[in-house]
């Protein structure tokens, strides 16, 4: 599997594109580079291993997909890409946030942390609890419920 972004052309000629990242070697993108005649329509896949999955869901993996004008015949080669002005490329700039299943250690790392985060809110209510504890014979002021809702609300 991977995820995949489809690209479209919607100039009046042939354009090149290439895609760069900041993501480590273990991601690979295909095609990398390539070209689309006047409509034409192209895929891109993300492909890596589980090093990869855990970069793109760190959400920092980031993609520039460049596009210019291309010769009716072949591909732009490093050196026409270089020899291109900024102004006569298109550049789109994508942030890559993974979605899908958890591998078993990330799902374990998730729970782990909504026990921690569930065993903090108890706490906190223990402690509110305390300080809106009466003194004998005067009347409770919130129940524990509203105490909840207090901090539930405080943490949204």
């Amino acid at each position: 599997g991977g995820a995949e972004i489809t690209i479209r052309n919607v100039s009046d000629d042939s354009v090149g594109f290439r895609v760069r990242t900041n993501a480590p070697d273990s991601v690979t993108i295909m095609p990398a580079e390539g070209k689309l005649h006047r409509g034409g329509v192209g895929r891109l896949r993300i492909l890596g291993d589980r090093d990869a999955r855990a970069s793109l869901a760190s959400g920092n993996v980031r993609l520039l997909i460049q596009a210019a004008s291309a010769p009716l015949f072949g591909l732009l080669s490093t050196s026409d890409w270089e020899c291109k002005e900024p102004q006569e490329l298109q550049c789109t700039r994508i942030q890559v946030l993974a979605s899908g299943h958890c591998g078993d250690a990330e799902l374990r790392v998730r729970y782990n942390e909504l026990l921690t985060y569930g065993t903090q809110v108890q706490n906190e209510l223990i402690a509110l609890q305390k300080k809106l504890k009466p003194a004998p014979g005067e009347a409770t002021q919130y129940s524990a419920a509203q105490v909840t809702f207090m901090l539930l609300i405080g943490v949204i």
